[in-house]
């Protein structure tokens, strides 16, 4: 319950608008400017509250409501009368909402289903960007799914919601403890520095401190050696109570668990952010990686706050300190009476029974002393900006080797280069949803009256009219009848211009209708779809790059199956270009089913000079069927070509030792399984010498089998590629021609 408003408008006199203190890196953060741009950031971007309006046409919320439906006067405001009646229709019509959840669910499919493309800058760059894919892929499908699905729908919400969202993408490091116990026999033979046995000095009381300096020291080898070999992290020294605790347990039980530090979450993480609730920025902002400043709002409670502090090094007077302001909040509010005469004012509030501690986070753009530009983050409290007290957490250069803003922004809408003035879908819509929702509460409260019309009582005059209600006339002598319901045709007259507005809506948003044709509507969604992707395509480009950097080499070996070499802040930065593309269409599965029908039996077999990559077309048939089956069966085609080779090997090698070949039927790799026998053969002189001069019965069988095989292969080649081509050309395209 909200109780108390705490003054903190601190005069910010050292504030000058022809100067930008905020584009130089500083030793320490300015916080007086720091929270003058973030006073600026308010909700009541014109005169209007972008968050509160909107949330008020899409969840339907005004004053007077009632589960039920209906308007009572008991629940009217300022003790109004219900209008036009007790009792009357007060619908909720979902109109936004629903348009919202629809597009919501198309965008996230579209980029579940989506494939994802990685060029390579230069020709040398082929490999590792099929690296790159392999191990983006494998975190879009497995390691990230779950909060994929989660964050990814949020960022369509919240950018269909409010006109703009952005998602933060940074690398997620945790450490946690595990105990390792160590026994007094392991310790026996550690030598100290005057050579006498680690041991020793355990089991002598009198030298308990020098057992606890050589134990902390130990603590501090072993652990570090445990640090994977690109993570940089301080170990923290172990406490003095807990080394002597070890001391002592060795000396009486012979053995003890010391904690030891390991990384338990190491990986990327991504979060979509809603403007004005998670996110705050400056009015005037184009794009994320050009903005001056991003501030994060970021909610902890007071044991999250010391964890996070301890494990991230933040200042211990600071988290000390911002520990009083337990349940503060900083808010904005219109100081008069109405939003177009009144002035947004910030200001922080209280909520008595808050548990949690408001953390705010900001990314800074600045030049150092070189004119070199970077991301500078600082951790800070409004509250504690003034230059007398002036504490903050954290400050320093972010040390992404990208050298971008860890954001992405998502508009709904691009009809001006400013981010703030991209509509919500309740903006838009708020008249049409009003309009709907006027009709179906007339409609409504006619077939309430129609039912039972008010009823002419001899009686006291009273005016006030509605279903069954008694309306008094001065004519005793008149016995009670119902009033003449209003005439006229209104319902009809409310369904046409319901359906208008629908009609309205649906051509705005392109939602399809069956009387009308597609392609326009598909236009529209396939815009939506593409410039979702595109701000998803930047979001994984950065998530690849943090990646290639944070990621121990072995760990990409292990996701990738191949070796991998180290790369530079230059190569990670630079490499690759990331696409995902997505054809709104291919929700159809008529649709995509005769696309791929087409492709399969008119392209692929006049393809006689290679121009389609088979292995590309199948994945991008598997992704089609079903994307999660993408992920159990796909491979590269560098992945594929190594399994067929080596089945061919082995075909060989079975053969070798008098097994029949194994043959195939309508296969599509045969003529891939002929290249690879003949490099087989050719860096094999036994196999050759086996065939061309047979010495003993075995290879008698060894060349019948090839020849067999050979022959079946040959066989699939005509059947699969050659025949098609000689019914149409009438010659085979791929024959050689004599001079």
């Amino acid at each position: 319950m909200l109780s108390l408003v705490i003054a903190c408008l601190m005069p910010l006199a050292d504030h000058n608008p022809q100067r930008s203190p905020l584009a130089y890196a500083t030793t320490e953060p300015n916080l007086p400017e720091l929270r003058y741009v973030y006073e600026r950031c308010s909700p009541y971007y014109g005169p209007w509250n972008r968050l509160a309006d909107n949330d008020a046409v899409r969840y339907m919320l005004w004053e007077g409501q009632s589960a039920d439906g209906r308007k009572w006067d008991y629940n009217m405001p300022n003790g109004k009368e219900a209008e036009p009646w007790d009792g009357a229709s007060d619908a909720r019509i979902p109109l936004a909402d629903s348009i919202i959840n629809r597009n919501t669910a198309i965008l996230s499919e579209a980029f579940h289903r989506s494939l994802l493309r990685l060029d390579g800058t230069e020709p040398d760059d082929l490999q590792m960007a099929g690296q790159a894919r392999r191990a983006l892929e494998w975190m879009k499908t497995s390691k990230m799914l779950g909060e994929l699905r989660r964050e990814i729908e949020l960022l369509a919400q919240f950018g269909m919601g409010y006109g703009a969202a952005l998602m933060h993408i940074d690398w997620e490091r945790e450490i946690a403890f595990k105990l390792y116990e160590v026994t007094l026999e392991e310790l026996a033979q550690l030598p100290t520095a005057s050579g006498q046995p680690f041991a020793e000095l355990i089991i002598d009381e009198t030298r308990e401190d020098e057992a606890v300096e050589l134990l902390t020291v130990l603590y501090q080898t072993y652990a570090e050696s445990k640090k994977p070999s690109n993570y940089t992290y301080a170990i923290k020294p172990i406490s003095d109570r807990r080394a002597r605790m070890a001391v002592k347990q060795l000396r009486n039980e012979g053995r003890s668990q010391v904690p030891v530090p390991y990384v338990c979450k190491n990986k990327p993480f991504v979060k979509a952010l809603k403007l004005w609730e998670d996110v705050f920025v400056p009015p005037e902002i184009t794009d994320v990686q050009s903005a001056r400043v991003i501030f994060v709002r970021t909610w902890y409670t007071e044991a999250e706050l010391v964890a996070t502090a301890t494990a991230e090094g933040w200042d211990e007077d600071f988290t000390e300190k911002v520990k009083q302001f337990k349940g503060h909040y900083s808010t904005w509010r219109w100081k008069g009476s109405n939003t177009l005469t009144g002035i947004p004012t910030f200001e922080y509030m209280r909520d008595q029974d808050g548990e949690l501690i408001e953390i705010l986070t900001a990314y800074c753009k600045q030049v150092d002393d070189d004119g070199i530009a970077g991301w500078y983050r600082t951790i800070f409290h409004a509250e504690l900006c003034s230059k007398q007290n002036g504490l903050f957490g954290l400050h320093g250069l972010l040390p992404h080797w990208h050298g971008k803003a860890p954001f992405v922004e998502w508009r709904f809408e691009t009809n001006t280069r400013q981010m703030l003035l991209s509509r919500g879908i309740p903006y838009v819509t708020a008249t049409w949803q009003r309009a709907i929702k006027v009709q179906v509460d007339a409609v409504t409260d006619r077939t309430s009256y129609n039912v039972l019309p008010s009823i002419i009582v001899p009686q006291n005059a009273n005016l006030r009219f509605g279903p069954a209600y008694q309306i008094y006339v001065p004519r005793p002598d008149q016995a009670p009848r119902f009033m003449d319901a209003p005439g006229g045709n209104g319902v009809q007259e409310s369904f046409a211009l319901v359906q208008h507005i629908q009609k309205q809506c649906d051509d705005y948003y392109g939602r399809r209708r069956g009387d009308e044709p597609p392609e326009e509507s598909i236009a529209i969604m396939q815009r939506l779809v593409r410039s979702f992707l595109t701000s998803c395509s930047e979001m994984m480009q950065q998530v690849m790059q943090l990646m290639l950097q944070y990621l121990p080499p072995e760990e990409i070996e292990r996701i990738t199956s191949t070796p991998f070499q180290k790369l530079d802040p230059v190569d990670v930065a630079e490499m690759f270009d990331f696409m995902l593309g997505f054809d709104i269409q291919e929700i159809n599965p008529d649709f995509m089913s005769k696309k791929l029908d087409a492709l399969t039996a008119k392209v692929l077999p006049g393809d006689v000079a290679g121009v389609i990559d088979r292995a590309k077309l199948t994945k991008m048939m598997i992704a089609a069927i079903d994307p999660m089956w993408l992920g159990a069966l796909g491979q590269d085609k560098v992945g594929a070509e190594q399994a067929k080779f080596q089945q061919v090997q082995n075909d060989f090698i079975s053969m070798f030792q008098g097994n029949p070949p194994r043959l195939i039927q309508d296969d599509p790799t045969a003529q891939m399984e002929l290249q690879f026998a003949q490099q087989i053969f050719a860096s094999n002189p036994v196999y050759l010498k086996a065939v061309q001069q047979p010495s003993m019965p075995e290879h008698e069988i060894f060349k019948a089998h090839v020849e067999e095989w050979f022959k079946n292969r040959n066989f699939n080649v005509d059947q699969m590629i050659n025949n098609p081509q000689i019914g149409k050309l009438g010659v085979n395209p791929n024959a050689k021609r004599a001079a």
